[in-house]
């Protein structure tokens, strides 16, 4: 599986940004507090509290003025 984050500007449907995030599934699951494996294959909505966690792990900056979601993609 590939891990995204991707972002939209407010109120809008296209795609603003997209970046490949270097995590593991249970990476993630601890950071976006899932309770199942599946959770991971809809798009979820990122507060500001996983934004600093992802940017933090990963050691890169995310937009601050866009909608982020974390989106996963087979491989």
């Amino acid at each position: 599986m590939k891990h995204y984050v991707t972002g939209y500007k407010p109120n809008e449907d296209d795609q603003a940004f997209k970046v490949r995030i270097p995590l593991s599934l249970p990476e993630l699951r601890e950071i976006m507090r899932w309770t199942d494996d599946g959770d991971c294959v809809f798009d979820n909505e990122m507060s500001e509290l996983h934004r600093q966690k992802i940017e933090d792990t990963c050691s890169i900056d995310l937009p601050k003025n866009l909608d982020l979601f974390l989106t996963t993609e087979s491989s």
